[in-house]
């Protein structure tokens, strides 16, 4: 740090700075230097000391992060209802199905002790990455019935990682639509929806594909 005082002009630091940053960037890269062409290389102590392939160490990766959530799409008709992220947190401002972290329920035909609705049965699982979270989604499906509520509410301290309260949380208090599930699985849609969110829709239309070639089938 004295060194580069030492070398900063005072008269414009601004240009120095640039260059430094020209320099990293085209031709002192870490992995592939090109010395031949670096106008500081008769003076660089890691070229005279053959340094350059080994400065400056590799980063430590991050290990990833397994998370367990549970999702449950509930269906009035052709219709299922979205919550919206808000508060903030991750993917916010993003339409998304109701989540919770996994390990809060799921009983026996229950999606979670934070979602209530009629009739909820587990009707597979989608998996998704964000960043370095490694995510499995159980999918629960309930129909809406007259007087049906659905809420969330906050985890219990200690109860579940962390990691799945953070990806779980944003919706409890936000807007609610029903959304026809078939706009829900095309990437190219109007509806700003959370790549998660997209997966379960086409989990769902999928179903809904195989029961109706089961029905027509049966009726033949």
């Amino acid at each position: 740090e004295t060194l580069l005082r030492e070398w900063i002009p005072t008269d414009n630091p601004s240009a120095f700075n640039q260059a430094l940053m020209d320099l990293g960037a085209m031709i002192c890269s870490p992995r592939a230097p090109s010395c031949g062409e670096c106008p500081l290389a008769s003076t660089c102590r890691a070229r005279i000391e053959g340094l350059t392939g080994s400065i400056p160490p590799p980063a430590a990766g991050r290990q990833p992060v397994d998370v367990r959530l549970a999702a449950i799409a509930v269906r009035k008709r052709d219709d299922v209802l979205l919550v919206l992220r808000s508060g903030g947190g991750l993917m916010n401002g993003m339409w998304d199905f109701p989540m919770v972290p996994a390990g809060e329920a799921p009983g026996a035909g229950e999606p979670a002790a934070s979602l209530r609705a009629s009739g909820a049965t587990k009707v597979g699982e989608v998996r998704h990455t964000i960043t370095r979270h490694r995510i499995t989604i159980s999918v629960y499906e309930a129909r809406w019935p007259a007087g049906a509520r659905i809420a969330g509410r906050r985890s219990r301290p200690g109860a579940v990682a962390e990691p799945a309260v953070r990806l779980a949380a944003g919706w409890e208090a936000g807007p609610r639509r029903w959304v026809a599930l078939d706009r829900l699985a095309s990437s190219d849609g109007d509806l700003a929806l959370t790549g998660a969110a997209r997966k379960i829709a086409r989990l769902l239309l999928s179903r809904a594909s195989h029961a109706g070639v089961r029905s027509s089938g049966a009726g033949a």
